[in-house]
């Protein structure tokens, strides 16, 4: 911007004479713009844009020193930097709650197994958009790590687009100390996002192969169908604590930023970086709490839905014993669901029979279309009746206990039961003619 001031400042000079520079008592007086100009929005003289220039560029520099924004320069330029520290004692969590173990099981990232707590860097952008591509912006790049006296914040912000290539080179810097990141579906945004504006800026730099630990998919495992959505701010404040006083909703953020570039009610990008740093901070929590849920789940895990996500923890590693075992933990739980308990019955049932446990899958499906007068329950029970304890009444008996059920089922359904039922009907008549 420095370099538009003094082009305006050299045009107005040298419009001022041929040559030769008047002195201000010799200049004559400005005219006011014609009145057929009056009305048009923005329109003003050149020698009025450099003070309205310089006066917006003031309101933006008050407004972020209120905040704690400095300038910050490198060998690429200068930046706003806002660094926050949150002590430890103060914290419920802190870096030793982190653990690779655990990392390893939630995010199924193998190079995590060795790390800790104090081998992440939090990330969390504030872009001009969710479109991606060369039109969208980080203005606002936060990054939190933990030590053994704080989890300190660090903010970099773009008070004008020329001003990315340093604070991305500020952001570099403080990556290469770091061997894993944590975000919160950053694989699917953030990452991507600052890999294009580092290539952009002729950064080399990888960051879609760093060891990454996304909370987002621990969140949805434990916490889907439990709260209004699974957005950063909604689990932090079900399942954190943390209520935010005045914060900004997400999809504003962009607009906030666009009127601060024009000097345009600049004291609202307050809570926008508030708004960073807080789900900076939230990153680092839950992945302490998404932690110690798998160490200690009888300590930490409050709902049913938390021990149906350990299920699907584990379900995902493959270690079905685990799983099924957490999933009948679920199922004891008296705030589970009607619904969240059909399913939790019909995938407790699918992981015996992996498993081979044939009798307790029996039990589970019996329970299922029993309680809850579940077809496909009673299409499972007579398979296992039918073909391992050999059982044709019983098979035939839950087959028509299907067939019952399928009244407002698919037609396609229907049919196979019905040839479930007489297939079972020529076994029986087939035993009795032997047995004569």
């Amino acid at each position: 911007m420095a370099d538009l001031y003094d082009k305006l400042k050299r045009f107005q000079r040298n419009t001022t004479g041929a040559g030769e520079t008047q002195s201000p008592s010799l200049a004559p007086a400005a005219r006011p713009l014609p009145e057929s100009l009056q009305n048009i929005p923005g329109l003003m003289r050149g020698r009025d844009l450099i003070g309205a220039v310089e006066r917006r560029e003031e309101n933006k520099s008050a407004a972020l020193d209120s905040i704690g924004v400095v300038e910050s320069r490198n060998e690429h330029g200068v930046f706003g930097l806002r660094e926050i520290e949150y002590p430890l004692a103060d914290l419920p969590y802190t870096f030793t709650d982190v653990t690779g173990p655990e990392m390893t099981r939630l995010a199924r990232e193998e190079r995590l197994a060795s790390l800790s707590g104090g081998d992440l860097l939090y990330i969390d952008t504030e872009t001009t958009g969710l479109a991606g591509g060369a039109g969208t912006v980080a203005f606002l790049i936060g990054v939190g790590w933990f030590d053994r006296e704080a989890f300190h914040v660090r903010q970099y912000l773009l008070r004008d687009y020329d001003e990315e290539p340093a604070a991305l080179a500020a952001f570099e810097n403080d990556l290469s100390r770091f061997a894993a990141v944590a975000s919160y579906n950053g694989k699917g945004f953030d990452l991507p996002l600052l890999q294009n504006r580092c290539l952009l800026n002729r950064r080399r730099i990888n960051l879609i192969d760093i060891p990454h630990f996304d909370l987002l998919y621990p969140a949805r495992r434990f916490w889907r169908g439990c709260f209004e959505n699974c957005r950063l701010s909604c689990i932090e404040a079900n399942v954190l604590g943390r209520t935010r006083d005045e914060d900004i909703p997400g999809e504003l953020i962009p607009y906030v930023y666009f009127d601060f570039l024009r000097g345009i009610r600049v004291d609202r990008m307050s809570p926008v970086v508030a708004h960073n740093a807080e789900d900076i901070l939230s990153l680092a929590l839950l992945s302490a709490k998404t932690c110690r849920m798998l160490r200690d789940p009888e300590r930490e895990c409050e709902r049913a839905a938390e021990w149906v996500g350990l299920s699907r923890v584990y379900a995902a590693l493959g270690d079905w014993e685990s799983a099924s075992h957490y999933l009948n933990e679920a199922l004891e739980r008296p705030d589970l669901p009607a619904e969240a308990a059909v399913r939790a019955h019909w995938t407790l049932g699918v992981m015996f029979k992996r498993q081979e446990r044939f009798d307790e899958a029996l039990a589970v499906w019996e329970r299922l279309a029993s309680e809850y007068s579940h077809a496909g329950a009673c299409v499972e029970a007579a398979k296992l009746n039918e073909h391992r304890r050999r059982d044709y009444g019983a098979a035939l008996r839950w087959a028509e206990k299907a067939l019952e059920l399928t009244v407002e089922s698919s037609p396609l359904f229907e049919d196979a039961v019905m040839t479930r039922l007489r297939r079972l009907e020529s076994k029986i008549k087939g035993n009795k003619t032997r047995k004569r």
